[in-house]
């Protein structure tokens, strides 16, 4: 009997390395997305830190409060724009695990195709060898 071999095991092996390439893409997509997110979330705290300071400041001169006013303005305008690329992130998130979903299938679909193939091995092999056990029985047989 010769051994087991999945024709398409070359195709598995490739199909399981993209799975883990996929993966590997979505998890960097991720971290670079809860990155923002997290830029965003400490742009925020500064602001409510710059507020909660300025309201308790004694004294403030014109030129702080300038200064103050454009760091607002600059920070309103970069959670804005960390909040557009966020949702842009969030897409590429989306589209990834869908890329990740579709190896996913891949892969089961030949592991499927492979376990199928070797439940039919394991038959004929069964088979082969019950027909030489017959073979050999009939061989050492005398009829009487």
């Amino acid at each position: 009997m010769k051994s087991f071999s999945f024709p398409l095991e070359r195709v598995r092996e490739w199909r399981s390395e993209q799975l883990d390439v996929e993966e590997g893409t979505l998890r960097a997509l991720v971290a670079g997305r809860m990155a923002l997110i997290s830029r965003r979330q400490e742009l925020l705290e500064d602001r409510r830190s710059l507020d909660l300071a300025l309201t308790r400041a004694r004294e403030v001169t014109a030129e702080a409060l300038a200064a103050l006013e454009a760091y607002r303005r600059w920070i309103k305008a970069e959670t804005q724009r960390l909040a557009t690329a966020i949702l842009e992130a969030e897409s590429r998130v989306a589209a990834q695990r869908q890329r990740v979903i579709e190896a996913q299938r891949n892969c089961r679909l030949l592991g499927k195709l492979r376990e199928r193939a070797l439940r039919q091995w394991w038959k004929d092999a069964g088979r082969e060898t019950e027909n030489l056990a017959a073979e050999i029985y009939l061989a050492k047989w005398e009829p009487g």
